[in-house]
């Protein structure tokens, strides 16, 4: 009789990004109800016809922080991407940017995807970012740019997406 293993939650190959792509719940998005239209005081981002969108604010906006200031402001990223390995360390300044293109791409069309920061340790850079599909695109540009492996956690209990890229 052929014995059965339960599921293991790590990482598993070509199944890496398909966390990403459920649904996530987000306690800074989905603590208050959104009274539309409304517009960030920090950033200027509009909240109409359900929302975040760069356009002009209606004169009768409500003012309010949206969910990625108040991230930013509270110190809690929804996702980190750590970035190790010898060519992390050769290649910092490189990664960094193409990290801050796909910042600049995602957050054109979806204001609340933003870099909070990235910061350099001695063995890897790590990259926070106040949503999680942001951090998938981070990943899916560092796979096809280097290659390399993957490593996803998501803690369902924090909200908290922690990918470790590896070359």
């Amino acid at each position: 009789m052929k014995s059965v293993h339960p599921s293991s939650p790590s990482f598993q190959p070509g199944r890496h990004l398909e966390v990403l792509d459920e649904p996530v719940h987000d306690a800074a998005r989905d603590a208050e109800k959104m009274t539309s239209p409304a517009v960030c005081t920090a950033c200027g981002a509009v909240y109409s016809e359900g929302h975040w969108q760069w356009t002009s604010p209606p004169s009768h906006a409500m003012q309010m922080r949206c969910p990625a200031c108040r991230r930013m402001a509270e110190g809690r990223p929804a996702a980190h991407v750590a970035i190790s390995g010898a060519f992390a360390q050769q290649r910092g300044g490189e990664i960094a940017q193409l990290v801050r293109e796909v910042e600049h791409r995602e957050k054109t069309a979806h204001p609340l995807r933003r870099v909070m920061a990235i910061e350099s340790r001695e063995d890897e850079l790590e990259v926070q970012t106040t949503d999680v599909r942001l951090a998938r695109d981070i990943c899916v540009a560092l796979m096809d740019t280097y290659n390399g492996k993957l490593n996803v956690d998501y803690d369902e209990g924090d909200k908290l997406l922690r990918v470790k890229w590896v070359t």
